[in-house]
């Protein structure tokens, strides 16, 4: 069995199937069943479990502790993992730091998986 998947490789996923950013929200719904937008947290959540996450995309905290407890399973760290904030050098927890860069700062999606990926998520 392979490694399981990075968080980083989440986001880069659900973004080939989900191209439009979405900015102070969770996602963008326009009568179809994948949304046609998202934000980074919501791409790391459909990236885990797409499935799941179109099922459950009105109850956004539950998929974000799923997507933390599989984080802790399987790599040790999860959504509450103090990281360092890329903008200042200040410690952060990784979960609302992604929702910063991606709200915020207005990273991109793909922004946001490259410097997960360089930090080792």
């Amino acid at each position: 069995m392979g490694a399981a998947m990075k968080m980083s490789d989440m986001i880069d996923l659900a973004c080939a199937e989900i191209p439009k950013q979405a900015f102070s929200q969770w996602s963008v719904r326009n009568r179809a069943v994948i949304p046609s937008a998202c934000c980074a947290m919501y791409a790391a959540c459909y990236g885990h479990d797409p499935l799941r996450a179109v099922e459950g995309e009105d109850e956004p905290y539950v998929l974000m502790d799923e997507l933390d407890a599989f984080l802790r399973k399987e790599h040790g760290e999860g959504l509450f993992t103090e990281v360092i904030d890329p903008r200042n050098g200040e410690p952060e927890m990784l979960g609302p730091l992604i929702q910063s860069l991606n709200d915020t700062a207005r990273w991109s999606r793909e922004k946001i998986a490259a410097w997960l990926r360089e930090a080792g998520f």
